[in-house]
């Protein structure tokens, strides 16, 4: 009879922690998101008269522009929320959700809204994945396909600054935070909440945590909630920063304050005792600048001393430690040793740790390796790193490379040198000549009035007159390359420009001023200074009468873009 009680017993344990665990395994799910990325735009708003609709990818309206507002907060999906009728006594417009057949969805609500969210990587300024929900005075949200995620609960839902994903809700006037998941992070129980800052390539800002507040008596007090909802620190500071540039994702850094004196807090754990008027951290050395009673000291990322708490200024230079006493000046290295007798006044390290950026008495910059000899003299007026072991440098007012045996890579000819973002090729000017340089350090191509921007993940060097296409390698390639999928190739001949097909054969007439390629079956063709639209069958779509202030407009059936601001684009079909 015992052991079968037992049996039972262990089994109820068991049950038990398999629904615990399934439990935490469920909410590690939700509390877990991802960033939608946007494979394929499908939808973009049009503009006539100042009212706005929809048109899709060949430029076929879908939702007349009819309206004041249109959010489209996923150009994939046909979801499209329509404001119009505005009330001045309300600051406010009457509101509608359509699909692509212009039918309105959502209609068990009293509103629905695209969420616009503060930064954005993407260029879809809303939240991606939900719509705020109205109902009973009460907000909550839906997915894009209409699924509750949390019921109409909260006074107000709004997203936060540069934390895509994840939103501030306000009940009673106090402040909690949901996530696209609809799980709530943070109960809203505090006066105040924002984000710490926090950004990496790898994760962007998933794992940005929050600032907390309260109101006490006597003022704020701050604590710190990280990423997943769990409580770092209470509410008891007077002010709170986290610390994003230490290299440690397993530990949380902060600086705070507590009765008007500073500290450092590693995780839970003083690290540097509440006794400072001010502390700064520097992330080239990992120390921190600290004052008390007038006087200033450094200590490293454990608290310890570095340089003694008794001097007027200290300030960093790269890996250097400038401090002034009774206007005398000392010069120390990281580890808090006197330099006396030092060539450089700034050392500081490049992201490969072979070589070391320094800059002499005369402001002269050089390079030194990893024990701080000197490889290049400091003969140049500004040095920067490239890769490998070339260097962009300044002299005499022209900038060249140089490799770090001080050779020449490339003559010091040109107003500035770049990289261009995300390759191993760089830009060059010199005057209205622009010229992108390969690895290997040799002119890949040249144009006057040349502009630069990437397409199809090749870069693209274009006037008026012109275009390049050049693959990551630094090889010039066609066109065809560029724009497999495409049936026509825009080519010139002898100054006017027409379409062959992928054998060259022509196909349009070499007789427009300029063109561009085709995209979603149309390309735009500029004659006597303005733009027409024609398709892949060499069909006039639009004899030309748009006047558009862009050498390479874009097209959407009839219709050309429009940038009105970094967060605004429409499509149109006003002659000007």
């Amino acid at each position: 009879m015992k052991k079968n009680i037992l049996k039972v017993v262990i089994g109820i344990i068991l049950i038990l922690i398999i629904i615990a665990v399934i439990l935490i395994i469920i909410k590690n799910s939700k509390i877990s998101y991802e960033i939608q990325e946007i494979a394929n735009k499908n939808y973009f708003l049009l503009e006539k008269e100042e009212k706005y609709g929809v048109i899709d990818k060949l430029g076929n309206v879908i939702i007349e522009p009819i309206y004041d507002i249109v959010q489209i907060p996923n150009p994939e999906k046909a979801v499209f929320v329509c404001l119009y009728d505005y009330k001045t006594e309300t600051n406010s417009y009457t509101v509608k959700v359509l699909n692509d057949k212009n039918e309105q969805i959502y209609e068990e609500y009293e509103e629905v809204n695209a969420i616009p969210i503060k930064s954005s990587e993407t260029g879809i300024f809303y939240e991606k994945t939900i719509l705020k929900c109205k109902k009973d005075g009460k907000y909550g949200l839906i997915n894009l396909d209409g699924k509750e995620l949390i019921k109409p609960k909260y006074d107000e839902i709004e997203s936060l600054d540069y934390k895509e994903g994840t939103l501030l809700t306000k009940l009673e006037n106090q402040y909690g935070v949901v996530n696209i998941n609809g799980y709530e992070l943070i109960k809203p129980k505090y006066s105040s909440i924002t984000t710490d800052g926090y950004y990496s390539e790898e994760t962007n800002s998933i794992k940005t945590g929050f600032i907390v507040s309260r109101t006490t008596e006597q003022g704020y007090r701050y604590g710190y909630i990280d990423y997943k909802g769990k409580e770092i620190l209470d509410t008891e500071y007077n002010t709170l920063e986290k610390i994003n540039d230490i290299d440690d994702e397993k530990n949380y850094y902060f600086i705070a304050s507590r009765d008007g004196q500073a500290g450092v807090i590693k995780n839970k754990k003083i690290i540097v005792p509440h006794e400072y008027t001010e502390i700064g951290y520097n992330n080239v050395n990992n120390l921190f600048i600290v004052k008390k009673a007038e006087q200033y000291g450094v200590l490293n990322i454990d608290g310890n001393n570095v340089i003694p708490i008794n001097y007027d200024e200290i300030s960093f230079s790269g890996v250097y430690i400038n401090a002034i006493k009774e206007n005398q000046e000392f010069l120390f290295d990281e580890k808090g040793n006197l330099i006396s007798d030092a060539k450089y006044v700034n050392i500081t390290p490049t992201e490969n740790k072979e070589y070391m950026i320094t800059v002499d008495k005369n402001d002269y910059y050089g390079v030194a390796d990893e024990n701080k000899e000197q490889i290049i003299k400091n003969n140049y007026s500004y040095i920067e790193y490239l890769y490998d072991n070339y260097f962009i440098a300044v002299k005499g007012g022209k900038t060249g490379i140089i490799n770090d045996e001080e050779k020449y890579v490339i003559e010091f000819n040109y107003d500035n040198i770049s990289k261009i973002e995300d390759t191993n090729l760089l830009q060059a000017k010199n005057g209205n000549i622009t010229q992108i340089i390969g690895k290997d350090m040799q002119v890949v191509a040249s144009l006057e009035n040349g502009i630069i921007d990437k397409v199809n993940n090749y870069v693209r060097l274009y006037s008026d007159k012109e275009i390049i296409y050049i693959n990551m390698e630094g090889n010039i390639v066609n066109s065809k390359d560029v724009y497999q999928g495409n049936k026509l190739f825009a080519k010139n001949e002898n100054g006017k420009w027409g379409f062959v097909d992928k054998d060259g054969n022509v196909k349009v007439e070499a007789k427009y001023d300029f063109v561009t390629e085709f995209e979603n079956g149309v390309a735009g063709i500029k004659k006597d200074g303005k733009w027409g639209v024609i398709d892949e069958n060499g069909n006039i779509k639009l004899e030309p009468i748009y006047e558009i202030n862009k050498i390479l407009p874009e097209f959407k059936g009839i219709y050309y873009k429009v940038e009105q601001s970094t967060t605004t684009s429409y499509y149109t079909d006003k002659v000007v």
